[in-house]
């Protein structure tokens, strides 16, 4: 994630459990931040949650349009089930962070 350039990882956050931590790390844009992650890698699923419109998701092989509320930010995910999947993740965190940093999403 580190070559998409101006990221930043961080662990997730918990009030509860002992060390604080959760089960994923967000990628955030490294410059001011107004908004939330760009997307949420959870490890133990091999899930990664893009904080994309579900249109984002169209015509990908991986990528599916979650369900629930329109008012969500994170409507796309995808399961890291082999590395194309990985390459695709990729390519579309590095949308949402080009989307996050004109405002647009």
């Amino acid at each position: 994630m580190t070559g998409l350039g101006d990221v930043e990882l961080e662990p997730g956050h918990s009030s509860k459990t002992k060390d604080g931590l959760n089960n994923y790390v967000m990628v955030h844009h490294a410059g001011p931040r107004r908004t939330g992650a760009v997307a949420y890698l959870v490890p133990g699923s091999g899930l990664v949650h893009l904080r994309l419109p579900r249109d984002a998701a169209n015509g990908r092989e991986y990528a599916e349009a979650k369900t629930g509320k329109d008012d969500h930010a994170y409507q796309v995910k995808i399961r890291l089930v082999h590395e194309e999947a990985l390459d695709e993740a990729v390519e579309m965190t590095a949308l949402a962070l080009a989307l996050v940093v004109k405002g647009e999403w």
